[in-house]
């Protein structure tokens, strides 16, 4: 008997389980709470096909459904209650957007015929769906229990296409208790997507007529990154990534450049093919040549600037776009790009001697992770360098916050990344202040046994806040110093493993070890005053000099 006490009839919340496990979901993140009682009791009916990860914070869940999103590809779900649940899950919600991230938050609500009456409700917000409007790429406020497999269907859909999530519902808890018809048969949306052919096919001219073209790939093209490759290696064009970009084309690739590496190729470049980028530093910083164009192929027409730069803009995701432009490109002889050797070995050379120190810890890291071991870096001085210095061989194997950068967000981040590769070795890069934001997540990690090492620089501050404080605002040094906890101490409180190491290769070892054990191990590492990175991270471009 369902527990709406109508035999045979299934519960709102029932047909949330069923929906989620005939959509091949069988993890949820989440916290229980009074609005929510007939979802988790669903749960718990439905224990041994689907897993709760239950979370000490809001803002855990939402990171750790954001984490399993970035690392598998796959839709990642999380549950809160409404009001304060929903906004303090709000700053994960809002790095997902940013990230357009597969990430499904499933929101309580108060009862349906209370919504809009601003009759104080427990956990009531005013217009809680429009804030949800305004932090998701898709919403819905679900109103009777029969319109729950449709809804939480068509956010599965929207997420399925890269880039457009997150998606969220709303469920309140009468429609989560109340009864309604089976779970139909699954439906899906089927619709093919048009693709631009036209525009297609001038691309491919523009690319047979240009000199010296460069593509610029993000997070967007990632599930393109075969076809991606192809192009690249049959027409010898250089490709720039960096960030949660990287490994798209590997970075041991001869034609893989970061932006430092671009900038010195930037005004010989005849022809900008942008592949679910914004490309924000280049086309902010970098004056584009007159006779260069700007190609873009973005799913989504609201982003900038590439989109709003480009001389041709054709709307279409990145993996059908270019399995589309592969065979127009077969007869095209491949370009004889000039200096694209020369400048990647510059910028690499550079960026090992200026940041020696980050990029020693980094290789450290590197060598206890291996080709296909994952990070997730956290704003912090280790975390910026790793974005453009650590090398990457594949997809999804550096996970950031994108152009949120989100502080913070990183330890409960790679809980999540582990959950969705438990065989791979993850690892989160967080600083002494970023980590106290979601450290009590420790006690989950524990809980549920989830494998990760956490790599904790400690320099007892804000570092990268305080050189801005003291070489931009001349030493007005203010909210920077930071009160620690014995973070060894405080970790082994929580259950977890806890190590203090002092060098590169102390590091390496104690991560070797770390990845032995099936719980979480904090790897507390103190460090100093690190070098600048940011010239290095968004370059301006060379000057020129002159013959004469």
């Amino acid at each position: 008997m369902s527990i709406s006490g109508q035999d045979n009839l299934p519960n709102g919340a029932e047909l949330v389980v069923e929906t989620l496990l005939q959509k091949g979901t069988n993890i949820v993140f989440g916290l229980p709470g009074i609005q929510l009682d007939p979802l988790f009791s669903a749960f718990f009916d439905g224990r041994d096909r689907l897993k709760l990860i239950d979370t000490r914070h809001e803002q855990g869940a939402a990171y750790m459904a954001l984490g399993f999103a970035e690392a598998s590809g796959k839709p990642g779900v999380f549950t809160v209650v409404p009001g304060p649940g929903l906004l303090n899950a709000g700053a994960a919600l809002s790095t997902a957007y940013a990230c357009g991230s597969p990430v499904i938050a499933m929101i309580g609500q108060i009862a349906s015929s209370h919504i809009g009456m601003r009759l104080g409700d427990l956990h009531e917000l005013p217009d809680q769906s429009g804030i949800l409007e305004r932090l998701a790429r898709s919403h819905e406020l679900v109103t009777s229990p029969a319109q729950v497999p449709g809804a939480l269907a068509r956010a599965f859909d929207r997420v399925a296409k890269p880039g457009r999530g997150p998606a969220a519902l709303e469920l309140p808890p009468d429609v989560l208790a109340g009864s309604s018809e089976p779970l139909p048969a699954a439906v899906r949306d089927t619709t093919p997507a048009s693709l631009p052919i036209d525009a297609l096919a001038q691309l491919s001219g523009m690319v047979a007529a240009a000199r010296n073209p460069m593509i610029f790939a993000g997070r967007g093209a990632v599930h393109a990154a075969e076809p991606l490759a192809r192009i690249a290696k049959r027409m010898n064009v250089p490709v720039v990534s960096q960030g949660r970009a990287k490994g798209i084309l590997p970075d041991s690739d001869p034609l893989a450049l970061n932006l430092l590496a671009a900038s010195s190729l930037w005004r010989d470049c005849d022809l900008i093919i942008a592949v679910g980028t914004r490309m924000k530093c280049p086309l902010q910083a970098w004056p584009l040549p007159a006779s260069t164009r700007l190609v873009t192929i973005d799913i989504d027409a609201t982003l900038a600037p590439a989109v709003r730069m480009a001389d041709l803009f054709i709307e279409a995701d990145a993996l059908a776009a270019l399995q589309a432009l592969e065979p127009m490109l077969a007869d095209h002889d491949a370009k004889t790009w000039f200096g694209v050797a020369a400048a990647k070995a510059d910028a690499d050379a550079r960026i090992e001697e200026s940041l020696a120190p980050q990029m020693g810890f980094l290789k450290a890291i590197r060598r206890a992770l291996g080709e296909d071991g994952c990070i997730v870096t956290d704003y912090t001085q280790i975390g910026y360098v790793a974005s453009v210095g650590y090398p990457v061989e594949a997809p999804r194997r550096i996970i950031t916050s994108g152009y949120q950068g989100t502080l913070g967000y990183a330890f409960a981040t790679a809980l999540g990344a582990k959950v969705a590769m438990p065989d791979k070795r993850v690892a989160a890069i967080v600083g002494d202040g970023g980590f106290l934001f979601t450290a009590t997540e420790l006690a989950t990690a524990v809980k549920h046994r989830i494998g990760l090492v956490t790599l904790l620089f400690n320099d007892g501050k804000f570092g990268n806040v305080r050189r801005i404080q003291e070489t931009v605002y001349g030493g007005k040094v203010i909210a920077t110093d930071l009160v620690n906890p014995e973070f060894c101490a405080f970790a082994e409180s929580f259950g977890a493993r806890a190590v203090q190491v002092a060098s590169p290769d102390d590091l390496a070892a104690a991560m070797e070890e770390a990845f032995g054990y099936d719980m979480p191990t904090v790897i507390e590492i103190p460090v100093g005053v690190f070098p600048d990175p940011w010239p290095f991270l968004y370059p301006a471009l060379p000057e020129i000099v002159s013959a004469g």
